[in-house]
């Protein structure tokens, strides 16, 4: 098994969206064909993103810009739109939801919200999201950014009867510091992250309200 970790921190389009979230490709051993359906990027339809693979759905706060899945894959650096079958799939962003249409404001900060999907089929190391968020933490703290974890652990929090591992980040990147809140779940040998991006306490209450609306079927 061969394991590549990468943080990947975006800032795009003209004023900042700060988008920093992890990439831990683990390059298992998948081989033959899914048990489960085809893979569904998800759409966002009057407000609320549904996705038929992790049959989920979750409400996008109210006036907020989406990305298309396009952009979505070029905030990885990559493309896999063409592909269905969840073997091929790497690391891929479900959702990108930011309070404002990026370019279009004078704001310094952009909360966000970013749901991204990791495949981890066969790696043994993954047995929860607390493993996963474990990795993450080691991985974030490679960078020469100064960053603090109110939390040595990552609690459990249930959401509408789903258990969700979760990990806080304040981060200070230069003269602007801002705070991350981490959801991970194990879903179809994927691990399903939010990433929840604020600079106030309005924002992360915006936020958290609208997560709080995940609903599994």
């Amino acid at each position: 098994m061969k394991i590549n970790s990468n943080i990947m921190k975006a800032k795009k389009l003209h004023f900042i969206l700060y988008i920093l979230f992890f990439q831990l490709i683990f390059v298992a051993c998948n081989t033959g064909n899914s048990k489960h359906d085809d893979f569904d990027y998800g759409t966002v339809d009057k407000g609320i993103y549904n996705n038929s693979y992790f049959r989920f759905s979750v409400k996008v706060p109210a006036d907020w810009n989406t990305l298309t899945q396009e952009q979505n894959q070029n905030l990885m650096n990559k493309n896999t739109l063409g592909s269905n079958d969840p073997s091929k799939i790497t690391t891929v962003i479900l959702l990108t939801a930011s309070q404002f249409e990026p370019g279009k404001t004078d704001s310094t900060f952009n909360s966000n919200m970013i749901i991204l999907a990791e495949n981890i089929k066969g790696n043994t190391r993954i047995r929860n999201g607390s493993d996963y968020l474990r990795l993450t933490r080691q991985a974030l703290e490679k960078e020469p950014i100064l960053r603090q974890y109110p939390d040595s652990n990552a609690p459990v929090m249930k959401i509408k009867g789903s258990d969700f591992s979760t990990m806080e980040v304040t981060t200070t990147d230069g003269n602007k510091t801002y705070s991350q809140k981490y959801y991970t779940i194990l879903v179809n040998d994927f691990a399903l992250t939010a990433i929840l991006t604020y600079a106030t306490e309005d924002e992360r209450i915006v936020l958290e309200n609208a997560f709080s609306t995940i609903n599994f079927k």
